[in-house]
């Protein structure tokens, strides 16, 4: 089974000022509608930070990040839009390269059945030739791993790692938490036309993060 956590975009600008993105100026510029604000927005010289129902955008200096916070087709969509918006809408900043772009996704992996766990964590991440793996051959061992590849231009990079949550009082729920990171460099002349290009391929990103999660769990997806 698998069960998807969360997702972010974060966009890395050099001079980035989060005073820029009060509430006010979100309203003010049709990026936000002030109805779908769900908590008191944070706002000082370090961050400014503004939750609505579908999703929770954060500035700090330097970076830009926009975390979905609900499971619907129309959501990152939404996101993207505001992304785009604030791009275009923000007032002129001097020397404001924009650096880097990437989407986080991350989903928790477990078999259906709890007992099974460390076959199926030792099934993917246990080399058993290993002189290193040799040492934490034990059933109390846990494994994890990191891959990256390029993917559409951009570099993809998962980490897994084991991880533990008591869901009830004395009773623990072991998965792997899978942390997809599509990143993407903005090097060009034109970084706005990059980073649309870069959005534009959420769907695939999504869909291959699936994919890779899907394929390990197989018959317990």
């Amino acid at each position: 089974m698998k069960n998807l956590v969360s997702a972010d975009i974060v966009i890395v600008g050099k001079n980035l000022n989060p005073s820029i993105f009060s509430a006010e100026w979100l309203i003010d510029e049709g990026i936000i509608v002030e109805e779908d604000i769900v908590e008191d927005p944070v706002y000082n010289p370090m961050v400014a930070s503004v939750t609505t129902s579908s999703f929770k955008l954060q500035a700090l200096f330097g970076r830009i990040q926009i975390t979905f916070t609900a499971e619907s087709p129309d959501v990152p969509k939404l996101a993207i839009g505001i992304i785009k918006d604030i791009i275009k809408k923000l007032p002129p900043v001097p020397n404001l390269p924009y650096l880097a772009i990437g989407l986080n996704i991350r989903w928790d992996v477990a078999p259906k059945d709890q007992n099974n766990f460390v076959s199926f964590m030792r099934k993917h991440f246990f080399i058993k030739d290993s002189p290193l793996y040799r040492r934490f051959a034990e059933d109390d061992a846990r494994f994890g791993v990191y891959l990256s590849r390029d993917f559409l231009g951009m570099r993809l990079k998962v980490d897994i790692k084991p991880r533990q949550e008591e869901i009830e009082e004395g009773q623990m729920h072991e998965s792997l938490r899978f942390n997809f990171n599509y990143h993407l460099d903005l090097e060009d002349e034109k970084p706005t036309k990059t980073i649309d290009k870069f959005l534009s391929n959420w769907s695939k990103m999504r869909t291959e993060s699936q994919e890779i999660v899907s394929s390990v769990l197989g018959d317990d997806d």
